[in-house]
């Protein structure tokens, strides 16, 4: 039992400081972004940036996984990680090509969108350095895995804040700052690939067992596409409808709340097994997933309430009143929608766990399709903030339908903590705010009040603390 929790913190603690490594790069690039670009020109370039990400990541068809899947079970890296590369090659090519035609087909298109074919060669390069860290993955060399996920990130925050520091960033410098923070990820994963795994690839011969590949990765399209689209689609729609101001708004407001949700991605990966374990021993450990339950709604309102609280006066201080105040309504339709993320992480685990993969398959097209008519319907009049409701409408949807797929009664009960925690951040934040002034006794006031009354209110317990350890 000692050797396996060593492995468990020994592979888990290399994702951990590289999730937390490239949000604190993110924020930094960001920042620099946001305060020194017009807005115009910071909202094209998450347009850009949102369409090649999305772009490459359906490229992929979800072979990336079975490559990971394939080596992890023993197959032999040099042929599985030879006939990804020729499928990262062809595709990409291919991709490239296209985008490049294209700028003479439909000049207007790619001069309004001019960063669009500059960024692609670094993506492109990203794209093909995916090879290399599926390698990694797959022989469980996290730490290695850490180091390729973030080089990237880590250079261009640095050489975006030593630009800053010299008043040298402009458009041009910035794209330049980004393809060579791309193409040195593709060189240090390469380098780092061969002399640790003495890899060896060949192209030759392998379009028979490529076609093979292929297919056999055709099951997991559909749940590839969906994911990639759905990720930035609120992002895409706006560009292609010329609001690259509003985008420039929203996507920072987006970036801050994805950061918020570190929690959550730090506590996705511990659940999967513990959850396996749960449904399939014989013995009923159903009364750890209520309080499981229980505890993330406390957290996640908390965490909601804290965002919102801290939004204008943090943010208008950091982009010199540029993204704060602007935002204000777009973040407490995305912070709203937090506790029901959190519910979604954790109904899909325990559908995951039990092998529902249809069902899932299912409720994600239902949700993409709704949340893509909401974005279609909202944005054009609301812009970001549109784009935020429809987020939140669509966050709800899926918490209702999986909740009916889980098919747990007592877990359905018990999720009327989500609404009760809602309701209580929001009104503790809105009684610090009217009888306190300045931000830290408010945030004080509004924690200790919630905190207060979840005591209170059974939400949180003294058995917690044991159950959660």
């Amino acid at each position: 039992m000692a050797f396996l929790h060593k492995k468990l913190v020994r592979d888990t603690v290399p994702g951990f400081f590289q999730t937390v490594v490239n949000q604190l790069c993110g924020l930094a690039i960001f920042l620099v972004l946001s305060v020194q670009l017009d807005k115009a020109a910071f909202g094209e370039i998450n347009w850009t940036l949102a369409v090649l990400l999305t772009s490459f990541a359906v490229l992929g068809f979800g072979i990336d996984q079975l490559v990971v899947k394939k080596i992890a079970a023993g197959s032999n890296s040099n042929e599985i990680i030879s006939l990804y590369l020729l499928h990262v090659l062809l595709t990409g090519c291919i991709f490239y090509a296209a985008l490049f035609l294209g700028h003479f087909l439909f000049p207007s298109f790619f001069n309004k969108h001019y960063f669009l074919l500059w960024l692609a060669i670094g993506k492109l390069a990203v794209f093909i350095a995916s090879i290399f860290r599926q390698l990694a993955n797959g022989r469980e060399e996290f730490r290695l895995l850490a180091v390729m996920m973030i080089i990237s990130n880590v250079l261009r925050a640095l050489a975006l804040l030593l630009l800053w520091g010299l008043n040298l960033v402009n458009t041009a410098t910035v794209v330049w700052v980004f393809i060579a923070g791309d193409i040195a990820e593709l060189i240090t994963c390469w380098l780092l690939a061969r002399t640790r795994f003495r890899l060896q690839l060949s192209l030759a011969r392998r379009w028979q067992q490529y076609r093979l590949l292929l297919k056999e990765s055709l099951p997991q399209l559909g749940s590839t596409i969906l994911a990639a689209v759905a990720s930035r689609m609120d992002w895409i729609l706006m560009g292609l409808m010329g609001m690259s101001v509003q985008l420039a708004d929203y996507s920072f407001a987006y970036k801050i709340f994805e950061m918020s949700m570190l929690p959550l991605a730090v506590i996705g990966t511990v659940l999967i097994p513990r959850f396996v374990r749960m449904f399939n021993s014989p013995v009923s450990n159903l009364d750890k997933l209520f309080t499981l339950v229980r505890l993330e709604m406390v957290f996640a309102a908390a965490t909601a309430m804290v965002l919102c609280i801290l939004w204008v006066p943090v943010i208008d201080e950091l982009t010199r009143g540029r993204y704060g105040a602007v935002n204000n309504r777009t973040i407490l339709w995305l912070a709203a929608a937090i506790p029901f993320l959190y519910l979604n992480n954790l109904l899909w685990t325990v559908l995951f766990a039990k092998g529902h993969l249809r069902q899932i398959l299912w409720i994600m097209l239902v949700v993409f399709l709704f949340n893509l008519a909401g974005n279609i319907l909202l944005i054009p009049r609301y812009s970001g903030q549109g784009a935020a409701v429809s987020w939140l409408a669509a966050a709800a949807l899926q918490s209702v339908l999986m909740l009916a797929a889980v098919n747990i009664k007592r877990l359905t009960i018990n999720t009327g903590w989500l609404l009760f925690c809602i309701l209580c951040a929001t009104g503790t934040a809105y009684a610090a705010m009217y009888f306190f002034s300045g931000t830290v006794p408010v945030v004080a006031v509004a924690v200790l009040l919630y905190l207060l009354l979840m005591g209170l209110s059974g939400a949180l317990r003294r058995s917690d603390m044991k159950m959660l350890q």
